[in-house]
């Protein structure tokens, strides 16, 4: 699951990241990621950052949901196999 919270950390960046560049309305701003070099992007690129940046977001979530329900098959398995070794 720390893989999970590091993207989300990173998308959380990425975010706020947009958001100010965009409250700023100028006409070219710099956006840092450590991943990506320095750029000059405007409004419209920021708003694809956004888009992509919430779009890994919801794969992300929905990643974490598959893997969440497959702990608790997993948990319901063993739990019955622990009965059965009771027995």
């Amino acid at each position: 699951m720390s893989v999970i919270a590091e993207f989300e950390r990173r998308i959380t960046a990425a975010l706020e990241r947009i958001e100010r560049g965009i409250d700023r309305a100028a006409p070219a701003v710099l956006v840092q990621d450590p991943d990506i070099p320095l750029t000059a992007a405007g409004p419209d690129a920021l708003v694809a950052e956004r888009d992509a940046a919430l779009a890994e977001a919801a794969r992300l979530r929905e990643q974490a949901d598959r893997l969440q329900t497959a702990v608790t098959q997993l948990t319901r398995q063993l739990d019955a196999h622990g009965l059965d070794m009771q027995r």
